[in-house]
């Protein structure tokens, strides 16, 4: 078991590292901040909301980025199969500067507090980065998840 875990922690600093790699300005891009986009479930009789689906998406943006946490939508959204969630999405950006002590709370202590609030998470494993090609004489499946990725594709940590 303890050879497992030093295993994943190698992973984890790997990639860690790799993300520095590509947030170093110029090395892909010149990235100063990063928009978080999470879809949340709201579960009956939990206290707090569960994390179903975030992603963050390096950016440079000119202006000064709303860095408030916001809902998307007024109204939480209900589907008929799973009567006892409700879901939000929620947007906000943060200084990339902040992005690795944010994925340290990951490994650490299984929360993502990047929206100002800790937003449990399960146990995460890092898996190599991988780019992923736009769209072009063949449907890419991920991109139906991804940002902006009709130009000359991503690089995807996760």
């Amino acid at each position: 078991m303890q050879a497992g875990k030093k295993g994943a922690e190698k992973k984890d600093a790997e990639s860690l590292d790799e993300l520095s790699r590509f947030l170093t300005p110029g090395s892909v891009g010149f990235y100063n901040f990063f928009e978080v986009t999470e879809i949340v479930a709201f579960v009956n009789g939990a206290r707090e909301p569960v994390n179903v689906f975030t992603i963050a998406v390096a950016e440079e943006i000119s202006q000064e980025a709303s860095t408030q946490a916001r809902f998307l939508n007024t109204d939480r959204i209900e589907l008929p199969s799973l009567k006892d969630w409700k879901f939000g999405v929620v947007r906000y950006c943060r200084p990339i500067s902040e992005l690795e002590g944010f994925l340290a709370d990951i490994t650490s202590r299984q929360v993502w507090r990047a929206s100002g609030n800790d937003l449990k998470i399960g146990s995460m494993t890092a898996l190599p980065s991988k780019h992923v090609p736009a769209d072009g004489l063949n449907h890419v499946p991920l991109n139906r998840v991804l940002k902006n990725n009709f130009w000359n594709g991503s690089h995807v940590l996760e």
